[in-house]
């Protein structure tokens, strides 16, 4: 590309926002997977999903939503099946009681605690 043609380019982008992503973590992202958002190393939102990491960024996904706007941080793990990627969801909410996740807990309480990926 031109210089010119990178300077109107760069002129669009969000500072700060390109990531480069090897092929085979890009391959990853359409599996099912356990998506944990963190601020620093406290567990805010964990979830799952059987296509990737759409159910993440829909716009109906009220916990999620709230989750990102806080989060420092995402952690995302791929699993060859659907029923793999619900079965570590339950587990790793159990075990970290993320402060927007609803399982095992009222709707009123929230909990914070560490987590480590």
């Amino acid at each position: 590309m031109e210089s010119f043609e990178w300077q109107a380019l760069s002129n669009m982008i969000i500072t700060g926002s390109g990531r480069e992503f090897p092929g085979h973590d890009v391959r990853l992202f359409d599996r099912p997977c356990v998506y944990v958002l963190l601020n620093v190393n406290e567990a805010l939102y964990i979830g799952h999903s059987g296509n990737g990491l759409s159910r993440l960024f829909h716009a109906r996904h009220v916990q999620a939503r709230r989750a990102k706007l806080e989060c420092t941080r995402m952690v995302c793990y791929s699993f060859p099946t659907k029923r793999l990627a619900y079965n570590a969801e339950r587990l790793l909410i159990r075990k970290f009681k993320p402060t927007y996740n609803i399982l095992g807990k009222p709707r009123t309480q929230l909990s914070h605690r560490r987590f480590s990926a």
